[in-house]
């Protein structure tokens, strides 16, 4: 099956505003984050799929600068986005990623691809039910479930509420023991970067591949790192 990521993200955000594009080591939180992503086994491609050109040309040049392709489309009508952008790729499978989850473990994505598969689901992903920290968020769907989907909702907002909501579609939750939910490694406020940041000074010079797990032993270790940005759990934004 032609399986593509489309990685979500735009330069305007409510709560930290071009968070996408912070610095970490000398490279963007989207680049690292696609550095991520290219460690996912069976993946056609990464497409960056964001807002308008206009209000997004940093981030398309960032997307040029790491070698991937991009699609501009709405703003807020994300569903359409998606469905744009899949009109344009043709993947038969799309697994969608937002630009903040910058600790993304590859092996979190390809168990729930096997999940996927072998249960001939139209969608499955880990943020429905959460067991895996936020900010190790996927989801993987059958484009023609997406199409159904922009067929039928006419809000058009989010890419996946209406296959998740909707009895018609086979869902899959990919959960995880134990329960990790109360960890945050995800940004949408300057202490969860500070988090984030601080993990990959600690970790990637010596280990660019680190895992989640490699996070969870730092973080054990470190605890202090984790107190910044307790007050922001079960607080959940998508870009």
């Amino acid at each position: 099956m032609k399986t593509q990521i489309f990685l979500q993200a735009r330069v305007r955000s409510a709560r930290l505003q071009g968070k996408v594009l912070f610095k970490i080591l000398g490279k963007s939180v989207v680049a690292l984050t696609v550095e991520r992503l290219q460690r996912v086994g069976g993946i056609d491609k990464i497409v960056l799929v964001t807002g308008p050109r206009k209000k997004n040309e940093k981030l398309v040049q960032e997307a040029e600068r790491v070698g991937i392709p991009y699609f501009c489309g709405s703003e807020d009508e994300v569903l359409d986005r998606f469905y744009q952008a899949a009109k344009v790729f043709q993947p038969q499978a799309i697994i969608r990623v937002t630009a903040d989850c910058p600790l993304i473990d590859p092996a979190i994505i390809e168990k729930g691809l096997k999940e996927f598969a072998e249960g001939a689901y139209d969608i499955a992903g880990n943020t429905r039910l959460r067991t895996y920290p936020d900010g190790m968020d996927f989801e993987v769907f059958l484009a023609t479930a997406l199409e159904t989907a922009w067929q039928k909702d006419p809000a058009r907002l989010h890419p996946t509420q209406y296959m998740w909501r909707e009895k018609a579609f086979k869902a899959k939750d990919i959960q995880t023991i134990p329960d990790l939910s109360r960890i945050r490694l995800t940004l949408d406020y300057p202490e969860d970067f500070t988090l984030i940041k601080n993990v990959y000074e600690h970790l990637y010079p010596k280990n660019p591949d680190f895992s989640l797990q490699d996070i969870l032993r730092f973080l054990e270790a470190n605890p202090l790192f984790l107190e910044g940005n307790q007050k922001y759990i079960k607080l959940d934004y998508g870009l």
